[in-house]
């Protein structure tokens, strides 16, 4: 054999232990994701199996997990409040250039409809600085302030902003993650109570 095929099988070699190796990591990291880590002891002392953790149940067709978290005058503001009703969750910040941009059209339709409502979830930002959002922007709607991204965890928010169509019995009838025109939100929210 001459040596540039000798290296050429050397080559392919190291390239198929890397592989193999990131394969392993990959498995062994999806393994650890799937089980909770803290294993329970046994009353011999003994380590128990992993358990395996439950992902949350937000989707279309289920009941929309319920919340209660502060107003920006202090009071609760909780889902179940608003049962009767389409919902509109908005989970928006005001860094967020595109939460900024849908917010004029989410008070429209908060302000044009009785039957529909516009709950805002500021995510993570501090009371004084959405107080002041919300009042240069004179918004009206409901603001509830998930200052530990608690709820936004809960409801699976990536990305903001994310808006969950909840129907009148509190069922998720979507989400759409990004930001909305007036139309879209309309034609969501009359989907919505037909659902």
């Amino acid at each position: 054999m001459n040596r540039k095929t000798i290296f050429l099988i050397l080559g392919l070699l190291v390239v198929a232990i890397i592989a193999l190796a990131a394969t392993s990591i990959m498995v062994a990291d999806t393994e650890e994701e799937s089980f909770d880590s803290s294993n329970e002891v046994t009353d011999r002392g003994q380590v128990g199996p992993p358990r395996i953790v439950e992902e949350p149940k937000i989707e279309k067709g289920k009941e929309a997990p319920d919340f209660v978290l502060k107003d920006l005058d202090g009071n609760d503001i909780s889902l179940s409040d608003f049962r009767g009703k389409v919902v509109l969750l908005n989970f928006w910040a005001s860094w967020c250039v595109y939460c900024d941009q849908e917010m004029p059209d989410l008070e429209r339709l908060y302000t044009t409809f009785d039957d529909i409502v516009v709950i805002g979830v500021n995510v993570g930002e501090d009371l004084d600085l959405v107080r002041e959002y919300v009042e240069e922007n004179n918004l009206t709607f409901p603001v509830a302030l998930d200052s530990e991204a608690d709820i936004a965890s809960e409801y699976l928010v990536s990305g903001l902003p994310t808006t969950y169509f909840i129907d009148e019995d509190g069922i998720i009838y979507g989400r759409y993650p990004g930001m909305m025109t007036y139309n879209m939100m309309l034609e969501f929210s009359n989907e919505t109570r037909k659902y």
